[in-house]
């Protein structure tokens, strides 16, 4: 509860500090108190307008006016507010890829890094060219490389564009779609090498 005075400032201080210009910002509802009822303004952030609500009296009078106008205004305005988007990919490839690498990411580096080379619990000619050929040419085992290759290049290159901004580097649209492209046609050559193998 504010003085009617500082209303005005304190609405501009948070729109300072909370507006982004962008679909989702919200409102601010002001209520002005009285002794016998409470009058209400609500101010959306986005556009910083200030639209009174009617006391009750009109809204019960208007009732099936208000409910034709917001159908009308949600029919005119829904293409503008509702706006598709590709992030729900991008992020569910990160997911699954971070999911993935924490299961199996260390196992593997354990496996071809450590244990094949230096013979650690595993059988000499375990990795030679003719066990792994016969693994990317098993369908199963193609799955399984695909699998590795496309959600770790999507994980680690969404990782790395988000990272930028911790060293404070403004990111576009263009380092966007050249993390993401990267990932993409590394997906790609994998997938196009892995047919080819038979």
């Amino acid at each position: 509860v504010l003085p009617e005075e500082r209303v005005e400032s304190t609405v501009s201080a948070i729109l300072r500090a909370a507006s982004t210009g962008k679909i989702g910002d919200g409102k601010i509802f002001l209520s002005k108190v009285v002794q016998d009822h409470a009058e209400d303004d609500a101010v959306r952030t986005r556009w910083r307008q200030t639209c009174r609500r009617p006391n009750d009296r009109d809204f019960r009078r208007n009732r099936r006016n208000r409910r034709l106008s917001v159908a009308l205004r949600s029919g005119a305005l829904g293409h503008r507010m509702i706006k598709r988007s590709n992030k729900p990919i991008f992020w569910s490839l990160f997911g699954a890829g971070g999911m993935l690498s924490a299961l199996i990411g260390a196992m593997l580096i354990f496996i071809t890094g450590l244990g094949m080379p230096l013979a650690l619990g595993f059988p000499d000619g375990a990795m030679s060219y003719s066990q792994v050929l016969t693994l990317a040419q098993n369908i199963f085992g193609k799955i399984a490389i695909l699998a590795v290759i496309t959600l770790f290049l999507f994980h680690g290159c969404h990782r790395l564009y988000h990272s930028l901004h911790d060293f404070g580097i403004h990111v576009g649209a263009g380092i966007k779609a050249a993390f993401h492209g990267f990932a993409a046609l590394g997906s790609l050559a994998a997938l196009i090498l892995l047919i080819r193998i038979g």
